[in-house]
């Protein structure tokens, strides 16, 4: 048979129980949260930065094309003056 004092005593340590295990949870939780966030922040910065570099390299692609492309014109409009002018 219990009395008043074990069921509160009882209480009283189950209440404390609860509180540590609170306690120790929070933290853990709080801490893989911030993880998370900083993970999925730098995740975004490396993909920025992947898409940056991508659309610096289509850039120089595109820039050394337009330079190929004006330096053939370069070299076969005087091939084409000197053969009309021989003809």
């Amino acid at each position: 048979m219990f009395t008043l004092p074990d069921e509160l005593t009882n209480a009283v340590f189950r209440l404390l129980e609860t509180l540590t295990k609170l306690a120790l949870i929070v933290p853990e939780v709080a801490v893989m949260l911030a993880l998370r966030w900083l993970d999925t922040l730098i995740k975004a910065v490396f993909k920025f930065a992947d898409e940056l570099t991508k659309l610096l390299f289509t850039a120089l692609i595109c820039a050394f094309s337009v330079l190929e492309t004006l330096t053939k014109l370069l070299l076969i409009v005087p091939e084409v003056a000197v053969t009309v002018a021989f003809r």
